[in-house]
C-alpha cells in the first residue's frame, strides 16, 4: 500500500470512529470505554446469560459467541503500517454497549434481530480470514481489513442509534425495524463486495504465480520451441482400461462435447466439465469421447484428481496426482524428467503442453476441489483441450470455460441399459417379458448408472430372472447395498456423508424421508414456527444458504431457483439413510415430521371444517407427507425401527382429510391404517383420545362416499364414543361428528333418525358456541341437509324454512356453488 493510500485509508478510519463518538450518552461512552478487548465481548455476554431468560434470548446471545471470535481472529489481520488499535479497542466496546442495550430495551425482539445481523456478519468474516491462506496479495488484505473495520464501525453506530431511539412497543412491530434492516443490508453488500474481490485477486495472483513459474523454468531448460515436438516421443497414449458396455446411449453427450471442443479455429486452448451426480457415468463418458481421439491426436493423458477428504488424504492425493504428472513426463521421454522428482516434473510436463504444437488432450478425472487443480491446470497460452469430471458444477464455470451435466438414465434408457448388460443371459424369446421388469428395476434405481451396472452383475451372478432379482431387492436392500465385491456404491457417496456438518446431515436427513422432486425450499423457512433446537438453522437464513450449497456442490442435492425447488437421486436417499444408525435416522424422521407439519394446512373447524381453500398449499406437500408415511411403515416393525410421536399422528390426520376431500380413498385408507399404527405405540399419557377420534373420523366419511354406509357408521359410532368419555367433551367435536351420522343415516333412507342426528348437531353447535362467547348460528350446510331430511319426511314448510336459513348463509359467504 503507498504512501498517499495508507494516509486516506488512516484518515477514512479515524473519522469513522470519531462519528461513531457522536451522540454518546456520557454512561454509553464510559460504557464503550471500559470495553475494550476481546475477552470484555465474551464476559459481557457471558454475564448476561446469568439473567432469567427466555429461550430465544438465552439463544440468540449465545449465538454472538460465534461473531465475537470470527471478529477476534479478524482484528489480528494486517491493516498497513499504521496502527488500528484506535479502532478496534472502540469496536470492542460498541459491540459490548449494543449487546447490553438490546436486553435492556425490554423487548425480546430486539437481542433475536440484533443477533440475526450479527450471525451472518460473523460468517463474512470468517471468509476474509479464511482469504488469508489463500495466497491473497497483501496489500489487497490490508484494503480490505480497512474497508470492513469502517462497515461493522457505522453498522454497530447505526444499531445503538436505533436501539436508543426506539421504545419497547415500537421495537415489537416489524415496520419500525426496516430502516435498520435495510442499512444492515447495505452493510452485508458492501462487505460482499470487498471479500468477492480478494477472491478474484487471490485466483489470479495463484494463476500469475504459475505463469511465472513456468516461465522461469522455460529459460532454465533453455528448450527451442522446434525442439519440445522433437524431444517427446509421441504418439502418447494414456487411458485407464475400457469398460465399453457402460458406454450404452451417451452419443448425445459425445456430440455437444465435439461441438465444444472440436470448434477451435484459432487453436487456442478449450475446456469443459462434466459435472453430475457420483456414479452416474461421468468418467466413462470422458472415457469414451478420449478413446474416440486416439486416432487424431498426439497425446491423449488421463490424470486422477481426486478431492482430499482430509489433510493426510491430501497429501497422499497431492503425491498421486504429481506422480500422474511425473508418468506423463517419463511416457513422453521429455529431457529433464526424473524419478521421484514430481514438483519438477509437473512444471517440465505443464511447460511441454505450453509450447508444444501438436494435438493433445487432458482428462482431470473425479477432481472436486478448483484449488488443487489449478496447480495442475495448463497455462492460459496453450494449445490443446482438457476435459473435467466431478460432482461440483462449480468447475463447469473455473478453471473449465463451460460444461455439460451428465443426467441418469431415464425409465426407458435405464431398461434397454440393463437389457444389454444381461444379453447373454436373457433368452431371445424372454426379452419381452423381462422388459418390463427391466423398466420396473430402472425406475427403482432411477436410472443410476453404476447401481444398474452392480444389480446386473449381482442377477449374472446369481442366474436370476430380473423379475427374481426385484423381489428379493424389495425385501433386502441394505443386504444387496453391502454384498462383497459390491462396495463401491455405498463408497459413492461415503466421503461425502461423511465430510457433512450438522446443518448440511439435518437438512439431508430430512430430505431422504419425503418425496425426492419438486421438495419446496419453502418447507425450510416455516413462519414462526416454535422448532426444536435440531432445525434451528431454519430461522437462520444465512446458515440455510450456506449448507444447501455445499449440498448442491457435491452433487447430493439439485436446486431449481425458477420455482423454488430441490431435488435430489432415489439412491441418495436410500443410501443416506443406511448410513446414519438408528438414532440419527430417528433425529431425521422427526424433523421432517416437524417440518411438515408445520408446512400443511390444519381443517379450520371454526370457518368450514375442510381444506378446500388452501388446496394448493396441500398440494405442494402431499407427495411428501405420502412419502414420510411410507418410509415410517417400512421401518416401524423390529428392534431398529422408528418411534412414531403425536406430531406426526396429528400430520397423518390432516393428509387424511385432504385426500378424503380429493376422493383418494387407497392413499387414504393406507394413511389412516398407519396412524391409527403409530398411536397405538405412544406411550400412555401421549395417547389422547381427541386425536384417536380425529384420525377415525376420515376413514368413516370415506367408506360413506364409497357406499358402504354399515362400514361408515360402525367406525363413526366409535368415534362418537371416544368422544362422549371424554372428561372434558368438546361440543364442537360432537356437533361435527352428529352431523357426519346424519348424513350416513340419510343415505340410507333413515330420515327420522338422521333427523335425530341433525338436530342433536343443531345443540351440540349451541354448546360449543357458548363456551365460545359466539352467538349460536347453525351452519349452511347443516340447514341445507336439514331441509333435505324434512322433504324427504314430506315436512314441506319445516323445510322452507330451514333451506331459506341456508341461502342466506350461503349468500353471506359468497359460495356462489353451494348457493347454486
Amino acid at each position: 500500500m503507498n504512501y498517499a493510500i495508507e494516509t486516506y485509508y488512516a484518515d477514512q478510519l479515524n473519522a469513522a470512529v470519531e462519528h461513531s463518538h457522536e451522540g454518546f450518552e456520557r454512561a454509553d461512552l464510559e460504557h464503550v470505554e471500559t470495553k475494550r478487548e476481546p475477552q470484555d465481548a465474551r464476559g459481557e455476554i457471558e454475564s448476561l446469560l446469568q439473567r432469567d431468560l427466555s429461550r430465544p434470548v438465552s439463544q440468540a446471545l449465545s449465538s454472538m459467541f460465534s461473531f465475537v471470535s470470527h471478529f477476534e481472529t479478524f482484528s489480528k489481520l494486517p491493516a498497513s503500517v499504521f496502527s488500528t488499535e484506535k479502532a478496534d479497542t472502540f469496536l470492542w466496546g460498541l459491540l459490548c454497549l449494543v449487546i447490553q442495550l438490546s436486553l435492556e430495551v425490554e423487548e425480546e425482539r430486539a437481542v433475536v434481530e440484533v443477533s440475526n445481523m450479527l450471525r451472518p456478519l460473523g460468517h463474512k468474516l470468517e471468509l476474509i480470514n479464511v482469504l488469508q491462506d489463500q495466497e491473497a496479495p497483501i496489500h489487497q488484505l490490508e484494503d480490505a481489513a480497512v474497508e470492513i473495520r469502517m462497515e461493522l464501525l457505522y453498522h454497530l453506530t447505526s444499531v445503538r442509534v436505533f436501539l436508543r431511539s426506539s421504545g419497547p412497543t415500537d421495537l415489537s412491530r416489524s415496520e419500525t425495524w426496516d430502516s435498520l434492516v435495510q442499512s444492515f443490508q447495505i452493510t452485508c453488500h458492501n462487505v460482499d463486495d470487498v471479500i468477492h474481490r480478494i477472491e478474484r485477486l487471490a485466483s489470479y495472483a495463484k494463476q500469475a504465480s504459475h505463469t511465472d513459474e513456468f516461465e522461469k523454468l522455460r529459460i532454465l531448460l533453455s528448450l527451442q520451441q522446434s525442439n519440445l515436438d522433437r524431444d517427446a516421443k509421441l504418439p502418447c497414449i494414456m487411458l485407464p482400461r475400457p469398460k465399453d458396455a457402460l458406454f450404452y446411449d451417451r452419443d448425445g453427450i459425445i456430440g455437444r462435447m465435439d461441438n465444444y471442443l472440436e470448434d477451435n479455429t484459432e487453436e487456442s486452448f478449450r475446456s469443459l466439465a462434466l459435472y453430475g451426480l457420483g456414479g452416474v457415468g461421468k468418467s466413462h463418458v470422458a472415457l469414451k469421447y478420449a478413446r474416440g481421439k486416439t486416432s487424431d491426436h498426439d497425446a491423449v493423458l488421463w490424470i486422477h484428481s481426486e478431492t482430499p477428504a482430509s489433510l493426510s488424504q491430501s497429501e497422499l492425493i497431492l503425491k498421486r496426482t504429481n506422480s500422474s504428472f511425473s508418468d506423463i513426463g517419463v511416457r513422453l521421454q521429455l529431457p529433464g524428467v526424473e524419478a521421484q522428482k514430481h514438483s519438477e516434473n509437473r512444471a517440465i510436463v505443464l511447460n511441454w503442453l505450453q509450447g508444444t504444437r501438436c494435438r493433445w488432450l487432458l482428462v482431470y478425472d473425479n477432481a472436486e476441489d478448483p484449488n488443487l487443480l489449478i496447480d495442475y491446470w495448463p497455462p492460459v497460452a496453450s494449445r490443446g483441450k482438457a476435459v473435467i469430471t466431478s460432482r461440483n458444477h462449480f468447475l463447469a464455470f473455473s478453471p473449465a470455460e463451460t460444461g455439460i451435466e451428465v443426467q441418469p438414465f431415464d425409465s426407458d434408457g435405464g431398461s434397454k441399459f440393463i437389457l444389454q448388460l444381461l444379453q447373454r443371459d436373457i433368452a431371445t424369446d424372454v426379452v419381452s417379458k423381462e422388459l418390463r421388469s427391466a423398466k420396473e428395476l430402472s425406475e427403482k434405481l432411477d436410472g443410476h448408472a453404476l447401481a444398474i451396472s452392480q444389480m446386473t452383475a449381482l442377477i449374472h451372478r446369481k442366474l436370476w430372472s430380473i423379475a427374481t432379482f426385484l423381489a428379493m431387492y424389495e425385501k433386502n436392500a441394505q443386504k444387496i447395498h453391502h454384498l462383497p465385491g459390491y462396495t463401491s456404491l455405498d463408497a459413492v457417496w461415503q466421503v461425502s456423508f461423511e465430510q457433512l456438518d450438522l446443518v448440511n446431515a439435518a437438512i439431508l436427513g430430512v430430505l431422504a424421508y419425503i418425496m425426492p422432486d419438486s421438495i419446496p425450499i419453502a418447507l425450510f423457512k416455516p413462519e414462526e414456527a416454535a422448532l426444536p433446537e435440531s432445525l434451528s438453522f431454519c430461522a437462520d437464513e444465512w446458515s440455510f444458504s450456506e449448507a444447501l450449497d455445499n449440498l448442491i456442490v457435491t452433487a447430493l442435492v439439485k436446486r431449481d431457483d425458477s420455482v423454488g425447488v430441490l431435488s435430489l437421486h432415489r439412491l441418495v436417499q436410500t443410501q443416506y439413510r443406511f448410513f446414519l444408525d438408528l438414532r440419527q435416522r430417528q433425529q431425521a424422521f422427526e424433523n421432517a415430521v416437524n417440518l411438515l407439519h408445520e408446512a400443511f394446512p390444519q381443517p379450520n373447524f371454526a370457518k368450514t371444517g375442510q381444506l378446500y381453500d388452501q388446496w394448493a398449499q396441500c398440494r405442494l406437500y402431499s407427495q411428501h407427507g405420502l412419502s414420510l408415511k411410507d418410509n415410517f411403515k417400512k421401518e416401524m416393525s423390529g428392534a431398529g425401527s422408528l418411534k412414531a410421536d403425536v406430531k406426526f399422528c396429528k400430520l397423518l390426520k390432516n393428509f387424511a382429510r385432504y385426500l378424503l376431500e380429493q376422493a383418494a380413498y387407497e392413499d387414504l385408507e393406507d394413511v389412516v391404517a398407519v396412524a391409527n399404527s403409530a398411536f397405538a405405540t405412544l406411550e400412555v399419557e401421549a395417547k389422547d383420545p381427541t386425536l384417536e377420534a380425529d384420525i377415525g373420523t376420515p376413514a368413516g366419511l370415506m367408506w360413506a362416499h364409497r357406499g358402504q354406509f354399515g362400514r361408515s357408521e360402525g367406525i363413526l359410532m366409535k368415534t362418537y364414543s371416544v368422544q362422549c368419555k371424554l372428561v372434558r367433551p368438546d361440543p364442537s367435536s360432537h356437533s361435527r361428528t352428529e352431523l357426519n351420522l346424519a348424513n350416513v343415516m340419510t343415505a340410507r333412507g333413515m330420515y327420522e333418525e338422521a333427523l335425530n342426528w341433525q338436530y342433536k348437531s343443531i345443540e351440540s353447535a349451541r354448546l360449543a358456541a357458548q363456551e365460545t362467547l359466539v352467538a349460536p348460528r347453525p351452519g349452511a350446510v347443516l340447514c341445507q341437509n336439514i331441509g333435505r331430511t324434512l322433504v324427504h319426511l314430506g315436512r314441506y314448510q319445516e323445510a322452507h324454512v330451514w333451506l331459506g336459513y341456508a341461502v342466506k348463509e350461503f349468500r353471506e359467504s359468497q359460495n356462489g356453488a353451494m348457493l347454486a
